[in-house]
């Protein structure tokens, strides 16, 4: 399935998606600023749609949920890579998608996020350049059609 310029892969206790090329410059944090309010918006919008599509393909008609997580985000980059600061925020609404999907629960380090790595990879061509997020579960959580709290809860351990 065609979801514009991403694409993801089907592992069992990690899902990855991959954004095609790099973020918009009105979702990273230096260049973002000076963007107008509406266009931020649409583009955070459209990149959460993708990826959130992305993520149900991936899973399937399974319910996968990871209590506690890591993510790994990796630029495949030509000519000048993104700085780490614009390669996370960049991203963002990739990983918000996980949860929008309910794949996680929150994206904060409370408990939920484990570790959050960044990556470069040179390519040699401007056509190969893309980012790709993975979010693997880092214990063993992942319970299929497990009930979960209800919002704005504390897990127990």
């Amino acid at each position: 399935m065609d979801h514009g310029n991403q694409t993801m892969t089907r592992p069992t206790d990690s899902i990855t998606i991959t954004y095609e090329g790099v973020p918009p410059e009105a979702l990273r944090k230096n260049k973002g600023d000076k963007s107008h309010w509406r266009y931020r918006q649409r583009e955070t919008k459209t990149m959460r749609e993708s990826a959130y599509m992305l993520i149900l393909e991936a899973v399937g008609g399974a319910r996968p949920h990871y209590d506690k997580f890591t993510v790994d985000i990796t630029q495949h980059w030509c000519g000048k890579p993104l700085d780490a600061e614009a390669l996370a925020s960049g991203t963002g609404p990739m990983l918000d998608a996980f949860q929008d999907s309910g794949v996680i629960d929150d994206d904060s380090p409370n408990g939920y996020l484990v570790d959050y790595r960044l990556h470069w990879v040179r390519v040699p061509k401007m056509t190969d350049r893309k980012v790709e997020m993975t979010v693997r579960e880092t214990s063993s959580s992942n319970k299929l059609g497990r009930s979960r709290p209800a919002h704005g809860t504390c897990p127990t351990s």
